[in-house]
């Protein structure tokens, strides 16, 4: 009987969990990002943790040659879930790490990257709302909006 009491107490403290690999796609505009995520248990009822956001296209330099534009954007990130489970709204925080672009050439030319530097705003007025299960909704003042689903 102690054991089995034992159990049901610590799987009671563990409550919902965001922690995990999160992959999934956010829409800026017009412009799909595959975005990729890791968080982590930072205590409580918060989650901590970085991912990426990659948006890549095609289109034609000042010299008219074919160029591939790979967009990469490295975030951090901080979760704080509402209540104890289920369905609910997530307080998101993310701060850009790092953003660039690199331009791959049609014509053999070797790559070139531009570090942009990160967008001022780029991640002001998110908000979230998790499933309570393996679904994070994200929703950004800088007219994004996706999902996310844990691996």
């Amino acid at each position: 009987m102690r054991a089995w009491m034992l159990g049901v107490v610590m799987l009671a403290g563990c409550g919902p969990s965001l922690s995990g690999f999160w992959f999934g796609e956010l829409t800026c505009e017009v412009a799909p990002f595959d975005v990729k995520l890791e968080l982590e248990r930072d205590g409580g009822k918060t989650f901590v943790g970085s991912g990426t956001q990659t948006n890549v296209r095609s289109g034609v330099d000042e010299n008219g040659t074919e160029v591939l534009y790979e967009l990469s954007i490295a975030f951090d990130g901080t979760f704080v879930l509402d209540k104890a489970g289920g369905e609910q709204p997530v307080e998101v925080s993310l701060a850009c790490v790092s953003e660039s672009t690199v331009r791959t050439f049609t014509n053999g030319e070797d790559p070139e990257t531009v570090d942009e530097g990160c967008t001022e705003g780029r991640y002001d007025g998110y908000t979230g709302a998790w499933d309570g299960a393996d679904e994070l909704t994200l929703t950004g003042a800088d007219d994004c909006q996706g999902s996310l689903f844990r691996r």
